[in-house]
């Protein structure tokens, strides 16, 4: 053979390699297409009970309309049939929590509200009326311990026993806050010592008594709500709730007056300390 054949036979082997390698590559490219169409209806949720001849069929239209977006419109109607509910669904999503409380967007309801007449005389239809719930937790009353601050804008200190209007979430009451101080000078012990007026600057603690909420819920105080005394309207406080229970012990410190009875060496007996049994109990 001369040089020349040979060099037409090499080319002739080098096309035929490179058909190959289309031919590869376009059914890499098929099965690829099929691959991402099964994963992505198993997303959806969708199963398809389909024979091998019918998916060769499918591969081969979809080959064939690739040029066309025949592919993207058979995608799109999958898509489609996947977003169709039946009615048995509907129904079970409307109708499933009505009996706990729990009722669609944008269905109409008869509500019950029991509200004195002063309120009711003063309510205009014009009006929108906010409805707010409260959590089945929330609904009983103890005593809260929070970590309290004054306002840095309000112009005194606070006084233990006055009362403050507190504003948490949907609720407003007013409380009497009893202000304490962490006691650490006992080992092994950390006692609430009652302060008589809030620290200037800095935190301290406060009990009083208020209906149950999460503990880490943030509040804040006022103090003067009377009409037309806007100008010197100011947020007293603000604050967090650390801890709840039925009851907390708070030490006070107390000055006793009396006059000594009866003294021995370093021991002395005081009498008119106390009036009466029940003082004498409590102390």
């Amino acid at each position: 053979m001369s040089d020349s054949e040979e060099e037409a036979a090499h080319n002739d082997g080098a096309k035929i390699d490179k058909e190959q390698l289309r031919k590869i590559e376009a059914n890499d490219r098929k099965t690829d297409k099929k691959e991402k169409r099964r994963k992505r209806l198993e997303n959806m949720g969708v199963v398809e009970e389909q024979s091998g001849s019918e998916f060769e069929e499918e591969a081969k239209s979809d080959g064939e309309d690739s040029k066309d977006g025949g592919a993207k419109k058979k995608e799109k109607e999958v898509e489609h049939k996947a977003l169709v509910k039946k009615d048995e669904d509907i129904k079970r999503s409307q109708f499933l929590g009505e009996k706990y409380g729990h009722y669609k967007i944008g269905t109409y309801m008869r509500i019950e509200v029991k509200i004195d007449k002063k309120i009711s005389r003063q309510l205009e239809p014009d009006f929108p009326i906010t409805l707010c719930s409260l959590k089945h937790q929330e609904l009983g009353f103890a005593f809260l311990r929070v970590k309290i601050k004054k306002h840095r804008w309000y112009p005194h200190i606070l006084k233990t026993r006055d009362p403050i209007t507190f504003s948490v979430g949907w609720r407003k009451f007013q409380s009497i806050p009893v202000f304490t101080m962490q006691d650490e000078s006992m080992k092994g012990e950390s006692k609430m010592r009652m302060i008589k007026y809030t620290p200037k600057f800095g935190h301290c603690y406060a009990v009083f008594y208020g209906p149950t909420l999460p503990v880490g819920t943030t509040f804040l105080g006022i103090q003067n709500l009377e009409e037309g005394d806007v100008a010197n309207f100011r947020i007293c406080t603000t604050g967090v709730i650390v801890e709840m229970n039925t009851q907390f012990k708070v030490m006070k410190k107390l000055k006793l007056i009396g006059e000594p009875f009866k003294v021995h060496k370093n021991t002395a007996f005081i009498k008119g300390m106390f009036t009466s049994n029940v003082e004498v109990a409590k102390f």
